[in-house]
């Protein structure tokens, strides 16, 4: 299973996302998942995610060492999901998604447990 987180410019929620699940499939090897995340705009490519960010996930023990990357017409055809943060961001991954794109595209929240909120709001 591969799957790709995006936001708008993968310096908060997207790279945050990405560490909580490497984190989470680190329990589990055997499942041989592949994650990774990737903005909608350039404007933040070859960049380290916010320092906000970074603490949040430090102060919970994460860590992570990602350089922000624009999502690729390939990532549609490589991943088996495109999770995106808002409708914003599905919107855009429809947009830019090839007619013949692998990968399903939702949004993060749509997999809560609970039913409200299912939009994770850009800080």
């Amino acid at each position: 299973m591969k799957i790709l987180f995006v936001c708008l410019a993968n310096t908060c929620r997207s790279p945050m996302a990405e560490a909580v699940m490497r984190h989470l499939l680190a329990k589990e090897p055997h499942l041989g998942w592949t994650v990774d995340s990737a903005a909608i705009a350039d404007w933040n490519v070859g960049g380290l995610p916010n320092a906000r960010s970074l603490e949040v996930l430090r102060g919970n023990g994460l860590k992570s060492r990602h350089i922000s990357r624009q999502i690729r017409r390939e990532d549609f055809y490589e991943f088996d999901f495109i999770l995106g943060m808002d409708e914003s961001n599905l919107y855009d991954l429809r947009k830019l998604a090839p007619e013949d794109c692998r990968a399903r595209i939702e949004l993060l929240g749509k997999y809560r447990m609970e039913e409200v909120d299912r939009i994770i709001v850009d800080p």
